[in-house]
């Protein structure tokens, strides 16, 4: 694993070679941004460049087996602690503790990395906040986040902050056709949809998202077409079928609530992108091109904007653990009272 394999990131990759060719080390860094832009990969390369007895201007070799065994997961002194469940406990940070009153053995160097550091518990937050305080040598922290704000202030001062960006679009879209050898419009799709995260576009593809993308653009038609009455066990039914397709692991969820959400939050604001004449390159939705077009025209910018800020409002609250099916069935019933007769997404 090296900081030259890694897409886009420059800034963080040349901070972190820059520290290690110097061995000016901060004791705890907090790589910030959204999941799946490379935090985790460059954790690896940092404690691969740490280790490998061959480096090079604080670039690790990628060949031999400590760098192997970095990328694998399997070098001794590089762990990953996430969630377990929903948050990350006492316990898995205390487990932590007491190997930290041992000094490295496999490697000059131990790296540890909390994924998902948002995700601690009080308790455990607080007792990872005395290590900080007393950081113990030839160790180095890294907390991954997507915004400081989900963290303790006081953690968040000890560490050295480091921002990742979203990934240009081009570059995910490159990846999935080179790699995966994805058609280049669905790629570019995947590529829009994903924001930025290339970790989010695997997964989506991974769990066949194209499908059922095209399934719920076509249920929001057919809200339009019914009785309210009759839109009321459609929803039901709805989220009943959503509950059983979280499909992916660990920060990646794919086919629940929140994708279905945020589909139909960026076909509202491609209507909204239309409507105020804007250009056909800045919709998220492109392929349907043709579809929204048509659409746009039979709706106001007040009913698209209201319409978006009914479906933040059901973003908000199915992450506040909200009742899903009141907060569908108050969406959906705004969502058609304000588009009743227009913008059909089929």
């Amino acid at each position: 694993m090296r900081f030259d394999r890694i897409l886009n990131q420059d800034l963080p990759k040349a901070l972190l070679r820059n520290s290690v060719k110097r061995q000016r080390l901060a004791h705890a860094y907090l790589f910030t941004g959204p999941p799946g832009v490379g935090k985790g990969m460059v954790a690896k390369a940092l404690a691969a460049a740490l280790n490998c007895p061959g480096a090079v201007e604080g670039e690790g070799c990628g060949r031999c087996a400590t760098c192997r065994q970095v990328e694998e997961g399997r070098y001794p002194e590089f762990s990953v602690v996430s969630p377990t469940g929903t948050t990350i406990k006492i316990d898995q940070i205390r487990e932590l503790l007491e190997r930290f009153s041992f000094a490295p053995a496999a490697g000059p160097w131990r790296v540890t990395v909390i994924d998902m550091a948002e995700a601690m518990t009080e308790e455990a937050a607080n007792s990872f906040l005395k290590t900080l305080e007393e950081p113990p040598s030839h160790n180095v922290l890294i907390l991954n986040a997507k915004e400081p704000e989900d963290l303790l202030p006081t953690i968040v001062s000890r560490c050295q902050k480091i921002r990742f960006s979203p990934l240009p679009t081009r570059l995910i879209a490159e990846y999935l056709e080179e790699k995966l050898g994805m058609r280049k419009d669905e790629a570019q799709v995947l590529a829009r949809i994903s924001e930025g995260s290339l970790g989010r576009a695997l997964a989506m593809v991974e769990c066949g998202y194209l499908e059922l993308r095209d399934r719920w653009l076509r249920e929001l038609g057919a809200f339009f077409d019914r009785p309210l009455v009759e839109v009321m066990d459609m929803v039901a039914d709805l989220v009943a079928g959503l509950k059983g397709q979280n499909a992916g692991t660990g920060k990646y969820q794919i086919g629940g609530l929140t994708d279905l959400l945020d589909l139909w939050s960026s076909w509202y604001r491609d209507l909204l992108i239309l409507g105020q004449g804007g250009e056909e390159q800045l919709l998220i939705n492109k392929d349907f091109s043709h579809t929204l077009k048509k659409v746009s025209k039979r709706y106001n910018i007040k009913n698209l904007v209201q319409i978006l800020e009914l479906l933040d409002r059901a973003q908000r609250d199915i992450k506040r653990r909200y009742n899903p099916l009141l907060v569908m069935e108050r969406t959906l019933l705004g969502i058609v009272r304000l588009g009743r007769g227009a913008g059909r997404p089929g």
